[in-house]
């Protein structure tokens, strides 16, 4: 077989000749393209108004801001200014019948005071319990103050204050002066529990769940380790509690 010709390698048909003058304008169209073609970029406008905004926001970040117990995000009354610390206090109340100075005085947010206000306009808190039924209002403030919910005209027990909400473990300084019916801490129900101030209905049934899986009390000291009770609500029930 006769050895081909290396020239018939460069040797093109019509057709040929015209698709490689094709592939090398195309090549050549995107070489010489970003020297032909040079965008042009407008300059951005700027708000007036809305660079105001972002430097208010800027200076409000830098500023120390001292929230209410709640720290309510969703407030629109915001301010960018420093707010003075507020002192508050625990003391005996009538939901329904508290000023709004009074609820901030316990820990409450402006919002929350709001909610609290227009929810008793339409509606009355039957127990202390009903305070959970305020929109987002912080459980950590409703567990504070609820051994201290008194729902009646009168309000005789004496005030219990302090420089801010004592912690979740402190005991209650004095016992209250309403006077409740004594308990045997074995043979007691959930509606025994229940008669104390700060013990929800979760909290009565938990008792004595908590009763029966230790096979009894063996010390009045034994039901303030029940779960999510409070310990100004056992510093309350304690002198009422035998053990028999």
């Amino acid at each position: 077989m006769p050895k081909a010709d290396w020239k018939e390698y460069f040797v093109f048909s019509k057709k040929e000749r015209i698709g490689v003058f094709i592939l090398l304008g195309i090549i050549a169209v995107f070489i010489f393209l970003p020297f032909w073609y040079k965008p042009v970029f407008t300059k951005p406008a700027i708000d007036a108004k809305v660079q105001q905004k972002l430097l208010a926001i800027s200076a409000k970040h830098e500023s120390p801001v001292i929230d209410s117990l709640d720290n309510e995000a969703d407030s629109t009354k915001e301010t960018y200014a420093a707010k003075p610390a507020v002192v508050h206090e625990l003391f005996y109340f009538d939901p329904n019948t508290l000023a709004a100075d009074g609820l901030k005085k316990l820990g409450f947010g402006d919002k929350t005071v709001e909610h609290i206000i227009d929810y008793r306009k339409t509606a009355r808190f039957q127990k202390p319990e009903d305070l959970y039924k305020i929109p987002r209002i912080r459980k950590k403030v409703v567990e504070k103050v609820l051994p201290y919910v008194k729902i009646g005209p009168s309000l005789s027990q004496p005030v219990v204050k302090s420089n801010s909400i004592p912690a979740a473990n402190a005991k209650t300084a004095s016992a209250p002066a309403v006077v409740y019916k004594p308990i045997n801490i074995n043979t007691a129900v959930a509606e025994d529990f229940k008669a104390f101030p700060g013990v929800t209905d979760a909290v009565a049934n938990r008792i004595i769940k908590f009763r029966t899986s230790i096979n009894g009390f063996k010390s009045v000291e034994d039901v303030a380790k029940t779960y999510g009770l409070p310990a100004e609500s056992f510093g309350i029930m304690k002198p009422y509690l035998r053990l028999q």
